[in-house]
């Protein structure tokens, strides 16, 4: 007891109620940086948790299994906190406070909130130094599909916790606006089960809003391993090389039937060239050597593009959009490999390769 005022960091795996120890031991622990605290009841959020929160006031990073809104109000004011995760919401009527502050936090993860929920808290947050947000619908339990009656079932530890789906979990440009509003934002990753309804117009947006994104991912979780509409296409990519020129891995299910446009000249085509990797999740693909000549010309350095499909059961046309996906990315590296030969050869002898006779005259 007598170390409590000089422990700088705290994890605890509590079973049961853990109010007594938070009373007494834990409002000690005044110099906590860092806290944790994992398998607590969700259903009955102890009363000392909130008074416990009210002591950290140098904590930087805090890691809970649940939140109720009251002890999220609390933190909101801590100017110290920069790391908030909660794995999921309290099952008790959340209510979300007016305004949330959060002066100085940097990384937010939420687990197993409904994206309406979500868009209410980042609507009441002022933090424009927030950094990187990654969010879930369906946390990191194992997931049984397909949907039943709209709703999908998690298996946590023996615990049964159902997850319902209304039209405002599905994420269109509308429901998406509250995240734009975090310009600084370098890392995204936001996996709903219920799928996004984005297009062109929105990827566009998104852009623009988020300039110094590097990892952005808005996906299906990998355990879904279902198709689903999209109204992106590849030539909606575009927009990424003209206003995000820090992206290096890309996550989104894309149109792959509307084919990309040819450029008659490559010297105006807006260009990007950090970005290496690409995850495309189950993107149906009909003109692979179309979707390659427009990637190689937008993004010279992407190399790697990763699907689903490694364990799914294909129908035929998804098969084919698997392989289609693999020639595209055999076409990419093949072009990375001719234009290092290029530079190369230009270094060595002071001019260009002569040109291909490639038999079209």
């Amino acid at each position: 007891m007598f170390l409590a005022a000089s422990l700088e960091s705290l994890q605890l795996f509590a079973h049961g109620d853990s109010s007594l120890f938070l009373s007494t031991f834990g409002a000690r622990c005044t110099n906590l940086t860092e806290f944790s605290i994992f398998t607590m009841d969700s259903a009955s959020i102890p009363t000392a948790f909130n008074s416990f929160l009210s002591h950290l006031t140098r904590i930087k990073s805090i890691d809970v299994d649940a939140m109720s809104s009251r002890s999220l109000g609390n933190l909101s004011a801590l100017t110290t906190l920069q790391m908030l995760i909660v794995r999921k919401n309290s099952r008790n009527k959340f209510e979300l406070p007016d305004q949330m502050q959060f002066p100085s936090l940097v990384d937010l993860e939420l687990h197993s909130f409904s994206f309406k929920t979500i868009g209410r808290m980042l609507n009441s947050m002022s933090t424009p130094q927030l950094n990187s947000i990654d969010l879930d619908s369906v946390s990191y339990a194992k997931a049984h599909y397909p949907l039943i009656n709209g709703a999908i079932t998690i298996d946590t530890n023996a615990e049964t916790v159902p997850i319902n789906f209304t039209p405002d979990d599905t994420i269109t440009l509308h429901t998406f606006q509250p995240l734009l509003s975090f310009a600084n934002l370098a890392h995204a990753n936001i996996q709903l089960n219920a799928g996004f309804q984005l297009g062109d117009e929105c990827v566009a947006r998104i852009a623009e809003a988020w300039p110094l994104i590097e990892t952005l991912r808005l996906t299906l979780p990998y355990e879904a391993k279902r198709a689903v509409a999209s109204s992106i296409t590849i030539a909606g990519l575009q927009a990424f090389a003209q206003h995000c020129p820090l992206l290096e891995s890309l996550g989104l299910t894309l149109d792959g039937t509307i084919q990309p446009p040819k450029f008659k000249s490559t010297a105006a085509v807006a260009h990007q060239e950090l970005l290496r990797f690409i995850d495309v999740g189950i993107s149906i693909l009909t003109s692979p050597e179309d979707a390659a000549e427009f990637l190689s010309t937008v993004f010279p350095s992407l190399s790697k593009i990763e699907t689903y499909w490694d364990s799914y059961n294909y129908i035929q046309d998804e098969f084919d959009s698997a392989m289609a996906w693999n020639l595209v990315q055999s076409h990419l590296r093949l072009g990375i490999k001719v234009r290092t030969r290029e530079r190369n050869w230009g270094r060595l002898h002071g001019s260009s390769l002569p040109p291909i006779d490639d038999g079209s005259d």
